[in-house]
């Protein structure tokens, strides 16, 4: 299975740029564009890495991370990773 991301931001020149950047190197990335949307990918689809921005307006990146926390882990994907923001 390929490498998938899943890149959640409102700027859209940021999502275009992390985007062109990540499939330039062979990887396979969705985007979207609020909190909401992402929570709706990620209820379709597995992803071994999340780019989340945490200044999203509406539902904000930390409360995406705790709702899918609440989810649980996926049972077909047993990677988890973190990283703080910057």
């Amino acid at each position: 299975m390929a490498d998938t991301v899943l890149i959640v931001d409102d700027d859209e020149a940021v999502l275009t740029m992390l985007y062109k950047v990540i499939r330039s190197n062979g990887i396979e990335a969705d985007t979207v564009a609020s909190g909401e949307e992402a929570l709706e990918r990620t209820a379709q689809r597995t992803y071994d890495l999340i780019l989340l921005d945490v200044n999203l307006m509406g539902m904000d990146g930390f409360q995406v991370v705790q709702t899918l926390r609440q989810r649980g882990p996926d049972p077909h994907h047993h990677r988890q990773r973190t990283q703080g923001g910057l």
